[in-house]
């Protein structure tokens, strides 16, 4: 099983100083990044390149998990086998920690995505006033508000 959980955000900070933010505020748990291939692409390049927008450009490598980061991403990643919930909502919650602390991101939402016993994604994108759900086997795309959450969910997850 693949987990991914991804915050796509805004900053006003400049990707030169991003990783080392981030990075004295994991440290105890992931070690130096590493670049990513996208990392050899100039920045005015990938700033051109609407599909590059939120692309990681490195990655910070722990036990069991990864972290890949980019100017307006962060994503952290089960890296080994999946070691059930508990786990990935203990790390998610120490790295949801982590960034706050940080203090890089303006604004931002988050998008929870996995796949289903076919290998298709499901992703749900929460957003500050709505958030919306792809569902990749029906090819299905549903936004909706806020407020509106555990309505949604039940409507199109129940059994």
């Amino acid at each position: 099983m693949e987990a991914i959980l991804e915050i796509r955000f805004v900053t006003e900070k400049g990707w030169t100083v991003l990783p080392g933010l981030l990075h004295q505020h994991i440290r105890d748990r992931y070690g130096e990044p590493t670049d990513l291939p996208l990392a050899a692409i100039p920045d005015e390049v990938r700033r051109g390149e609407a599909s590059l927008t939120h692309r990681p450009l490195a990655a910070f490598e722990g036990d069991g998990f990864q972290i890949r980061f980019g100017p307006r991403v962060l994503s952290l990643i089960v890296s080994s086998e999946y070691p059930g919930w508990s786990a990935v909502e203990s790390e998610l919650g120490w790295l949801l920690d982590r960034v706050a602390e940080a203090g890089f991101i303006v604004e931002g939402f988050l998008e929870l995505a996995w796949r289903d016993g076919d290998g298709k994604a499901i992703q749900i994108e929460f957003g500050s006033k709505e958030s919306e759900i792809f569902i990749e086997s029906s090819g299905e795309e549903f936004t909706f508000p806020n407020d509106q959450l555990d309505e949604a969910i039940s409507r199109h997850f129940a059994n």
